[in-house]
């Protein structure tokens, strides 16, 4: 794990998030959906020359128009937090971010968008 982790700080999250972890692991054929919300990992393959299949799709909430059928699992890595940090309402808008005042800001998707950006100025969404 080391090797992932960078900071000090890192391990020692790593090591506070393990009171919550739960196992996913099933037979051959389970499926696991789950959110962006999830911190997830694959368990160890303890077959020898076991093999883990993974297919990658995405999935909305009806009526939740601002996202498009994009699958996310890399563009984490990337520095969207560029483009939060110093875009207006409107240029984030053409990203498919829902303007101030839409339906979609509620208490609880400010808390996570801020969680996700923290250096977002939000203050034209709350």
């Amino acid at each position: 794990m080391k090797r992932f982790l960078k900071h000090r700080e890192d391990l020692q999250h790593q090591k506070e998030l393990r009171k919550f972890e739960r196992s996913a692991a099933g037979p051959a054929g389970t499926l696991l959906a789950y959110g962006i919300d999830v911190f997830h990992r694959g368990t160890n393959l303890t077959e020898p020359g076991g093999y883990r299949y993974a297919m990658t799709s995405c999935f909305k909430k009806a009526g939740n128009d601002a996202i498009g059928y994009t699958s996310w699992p890399w563009h984490f890595a990337k520095p969207w937090h560029n483009i939060f940090e110093h875009a207006t309402p409107d240029q984030l808008n053409c990203f498919g971010v829902p303007l101030p005042g839409d339906p979609f800001w509620t208490e609880e998707t400010l808390s996570l968008a801020q969680l996700r950006y923290p250096k977002w100025d939000m203050s034209e969404y709350s």
